[in-house]
């Protein structure tokens, strides 16, 4: 299988150009996982509720 690598993904130390943009609440640490399983750079903002707790971030 043939892969696109540019030279954003070397910077980033990425398989795939793919950045998933970090959309509030509507994002999850599900999809962002998700996002960097697949090869990507997934993103994560916190939550603009006050005092809520930022997940745990796996490695």
């Amino acid at each position: 299988m043939t892969t696109l690598t540019t030279p954003l993904c070397r910077q980033l130390g990425i398989e795939v150009p793919v950045v998933q943009a970090p959309i509030g609440s509507a994002v999850t640490t599900e999809l962002v996982a998700a996002v960097a399983e697949a090869g990507g750079l997934g993103t994560l903002v916190p939550s603009p509720r006050p005092n809520a707790p930022l997940p745990r971030a796996s490695t």
